[in-house]
């Protein structure tokens, strides 16, 4: 095969490997991230039921977790370990992967970014469409948020929470149980699990 021909044929597969997304290995992340692949499936199921819709491409998602400690749900006892493992695994902010797989695309949003929409806006009726108006610069107009989860000794309960912000008086979220089967996180259905919800 002609030189000047390998040259041309190789150029396309260089372009590939440099638009592809860089994975970070477990050594590269910083402190306290969020590595376990199960967790990520975990989300992906999330992603796909709550977060995902007709139409949604892309979300924008707190690069830090967040836990909401205003209710406590209904459990069963065969959910109070996983309900353990999600207390002592929110005890501190976790860091989430900027590169992990969760069924649709997603721009991290730092906590400096997230905490500056509302910062510099005047007070009063026009700081409300401000703040409402910075959020629609955003994927479906939110920014989501999600707690670390924790899991049962089995690793086929799943407990953790989520909420959105949307704006002015726009936020919401629920607690959020999953029960793996037949290899896949789907929501539980359990007699006596009651979840807590909130919405403004």
């Amino acid at each position: 095969m002609p030189r000047a021909l390998r040259k041309v044929q190789m150029v396309p597969l260089l372009l590939l490997l440099l638009s592809s997304p860089k994975v970070l290995s477990s050594a590269q992340l910083p402190s306290g991230t969020i590595d376990d692949p199960e967790v990520y499936r975990v989300y992906a199921a999330w992603a796909r039921i709550v977060a995902g819709g007709p139409g949604t491409r892309r979300i924008a998602l707190l690069e830090k977790t967040r836990d909401y400690h205003r209710c406590s749900p209904s459990l069963p006892n065969d959910w109070r370990a996983a309900w353990q493992n999600y207390q002592a695994e929110n005890a501190h902010p976790r860091q989430l992967r900027s590169d992990a797989t969760i069924g649709l695309p997603y721009q991290l949003i730092s906590l400096k970014e997230f905490s500056a929409l509302g910062g510099n806006l005047p007070d009063g009726q026009e700081r409300n469409r401000a703040l409402s108006e910075a959020y629609t610069h955003y994927p479906q107009g939110r920014i989501w948020a999600v707690s670390a989860v924790g899991f049962d000794s089995s690793r086929t309960q799943a407990v953790f929470a989520t909420e959105f912000h949307c704006g002015f008086d726009c936020v919401g979220g629920s607690s959020m149980f999953m029960v793996k089967k037949g290899g896949e996180w789907v929501p539980a259905r359990a007699k006596g699990l009651g979840v807590c919800m909130w919405i403004s």
